[in-house]
């Protein structure tokens, strides 16, 4: 089994832990995403890895994952090692079973701890409580945590995310029957163009070229809509080179803001949340809101979405209780980009060499299966 890198983290941060690199003392951390996966140690600011994630489905591909790690991360000593996992979700007990069996028992590290995505989050900004809004590849997951607990019953979710943005972005590219400067390469349409493109091609466009609107854009495509986005071009490879037409930059982005055929949007989940959520904390969790996720990143994201919540909650019947909350909604800003929060977050927990919640030592696993799990009021379940 082979996986592709596609990038890793900074030698500057490599540097500033040296003297403990052939330690035990950093901790291993393992955070699984839809799209991409990090690896790396607590103590630095940035993953020794970013891998396109593999289909590990069954045990024996978390096997062989597992000893993927130990080759590029030159694991060694697994006894006294403890590894966090940051946990999505929609990690079920099931996987997490199949993840501590292979950690424990198959490679014998010490310990294994399962810790929320939305709780490292809310640790980067010092802050017991928050709305997190994880903009990832396959869904918008909104999520409000208070006193470091996740509130799983107001969870509330979307499929409009970075997947949609990227087919949207294909779609408007082919239909505008966009002008491809291409040499020598024998292909003369842009559809023909775009076949040729593999869909992680087309997400490496998206990725460079797609921003949103201030407001919604009145869409128009042809030569006399008008947008303030400027055209760009972009390079595929030494022989092709792409126009992208201002407002399929910023069009492609619509899609987030799109109701779906349950009738609901990106803004419109996040609402929901708010108005499960009990009356006397929405005043924290809206002046405590936290964009993560790959998408989160996109140019202007942030300042549409705080429009579209002011106006869905001015507009709409049933968000009207929440028109006062609206103008103090206020998007947490951090030095660390967006994508990389969570990872962030649990070097700064495994620095801080804590017992925490949802840690299964390999002594105990052995003796109990027990298994964390956060969605319940106990420690852990038994299986």
């Amino acid at each position: 089994m082979s996986y592709s890198r596609t990038g890793s983290g900074s030698s500057t941060t490599s540097l500033l832990r040296k003297a403990s690199f052939y330690g035990s003392e950093d901790r291993v951390i393992i955070e699984i995403g839809t799209l991409l996966t990090k690896l790396g140690y607590s103590g630095e600011l940035n993953p020794r890895h970013i891998l396109k994630t593999p289909d590990l489905s069954t045990l024996d591909s978390i096997y062989q994952f597992i000893k993927f790690i130990h080759q590029i991360l030159i694991v060694n000593d697994e006894r006294t090692r403890k590894v966090i996992f940051v946990e999505s979700v929609h990690l079920n007990l099931i996987d997490k079973r199949n993840w501590l069996d292979a950690l424990l028992l198959k490679f014998n590290f010490n310990s294994v701890s399962f810790i929320p995505s939305c709780n490292l989050a809310l640790m980067v900004f010092a802050q017991p409580n928050g709305l997190i809004i994880d903009i990832g590849f396959n869904e918008t997951i909104v999520i409000p945590v208070f006193d470091n607990r996740p509130l799983y019953n107001y969870y509330t979710s979307v499929p409009n995310a970075g997947k949609h943005i990227t087919q949207r972005l294909k779609t408007l590219l082919i239909h505008a029957k966009i002008v491809t400067d291409i040499t020598d390469s024998g292909i003369s349409t842009t559809t023909e163009f775009l076949d040729t493109l593999s869909d992680w091609d087309i997400e490496k466009i998206k990725v460079q070229i797609a921003l949103a609107a201030l407001t919604v854009p009145n869409i128009q495509p042809d030569s006399s809509h008008y947008t303030l986005i400027k055209d760009v071009y972009f390079r595929i490879n030494s022989k092709s080179m792409l126009k992208i037409p201002g407002w399929i930059r910023e069009a492609c982005v619509e899609t987030l803001f799109e109701k779906t055929i349950e009738d609901i949007s990106i803004q419109s989940a996040i609402l929901n949340c708010l108005v499960k959520c009990p009356i006397d904390i929405r005043n924290e969790m809206v002046q405590n809101s936290v964009l993560i996720g790959g998408s989160s990143m996109i140019p202007g994201l942030g300042p549409r979405l705080q429009y579209q919540l002011m106006s869905d909650s001015d507009k709409i019947p049933k968000y009207q209780i929440l028109n006062r909350l609206s103008p103090r909604i206020k998007f947490l800003k951090s030095i660390f980009q967006p994508n990389l929060i969570c990872y962030v977050g649990a070097s700064l927990l495994g620095s801080a060499k804590l017992s925490v919640h949802g840690e299964v030592k390999a002594a105990n696993y052995t003796e109990q299966s027990i298994i964390p799990d956060w969605t319940i009021n106990v420690d852990a379940v038994e299986q």
